[in-house]
């Protein structure tokens, strides 16, 4: 699912998980859609980006298509 796409409704949880675990099980059983970074190498690997980087690019994305969409 591209994050351009997403219709959030309110309220809403965001989750992010790092990229050798993920997410709690208890956050898989909780979610109704989950996202992934798309892979950004040849060998289909995404490249390496921390928590913060990939929280921070997510969000600017979410927030730029929201007020897009109002």
């Amino acid at each position: 699912m591209n994050v351009k796409s997403i219709k959030l409704s309110k309220p809403a949880c965001i989750v992010f998980g790092n990229e050798s675990n993920g997410i709690s099980d208890f956050w898989k059983k909780a979610s109704t859609m989950s996202l992934t970074i798309a892979p950004m190498q040849l060998d289909n690997h995404p490249e390496s980006l921390n928590l913060a980087t990939s929280t921070a690019i997510f969000m600017e994305l979410l927030t730029t298509t929201s007020s897009n969409n109002h």
